[in-house]
């Protein structure tokens, strides 16, 4: 990259100054991005605020089911964290407990992420026809942890709120 920007002719440009124009659409598209996607985590805040008090368990939900579906709970906090951060001020909780509850829970859902589950039969030399099996073992304990997780949300939430550092 740094060689792309050091050398034009590398780049597939002509010239500096239309590699420098290149940067600044590729800035341009980047700013774009980023304001369609507070614009839809905005819109996609409306259902998550119609839980209103409970959000903070639902917040939980969320993590677990993220790190579920993506298999990587840095994934899941990038798709859902800004999410949980725009709720939480909708709904005049602290931004901090649902962005860290999503992460928590998170790591709840590893457990019977599909990539998890590849990962332990193949480790432990079991057979393909395992793999489900150990997915019914497994989801309960995950479920389980998951609530647990959410339990302790509310009650940072409602019952020891300041024990929860505020966002600046």
């Amino acid at each position: 990259m740094i060689a792309e920007i050091g050398d034009p002719q590398q780049a597939g440009v002509n010239s500096r100054g239309e590699l420098i124009v290149k940067l600044r659409e590729l800035l341009d598209d980047t700013r774009f991005f980023r304001i369609h996607r507070d614009a839809f985590d905005r819109a996609q805040t409306r259902p998550f605020a119609a839980t209103g008090g409970a959000f903070p368990f639902f917040s939980a939900v969320v993590g677990w089911l993220g790190v579920f579906l993506t298999g990587s709970d840095t994934s899941a906090n990038a798709l859902f964290g800004n999410l949980q951060v725009v709720t939480a001020r909708a709904l005049s909780l602290n931004p901090v407990l649902t962005a860290s509850v999503n992460s928590a829970a998170g790591v709840m859902g590893k457990m019977i992420s599909i990539q998890s589950i590849a990962v332990a039969v193949a480790a432990t030399g079991m057979s393909r026809t395992d793999e489900s099996r150990l997915f019914r073992f497994t989801i309960k304990h995950s479920v389980l942890l998951m609530v647990v997780m959410a339990v302790i949300s509310m009650l940072y939430a409602y019952v020891f709120p300041q024990a929860v550092p505020t966002a600046p």
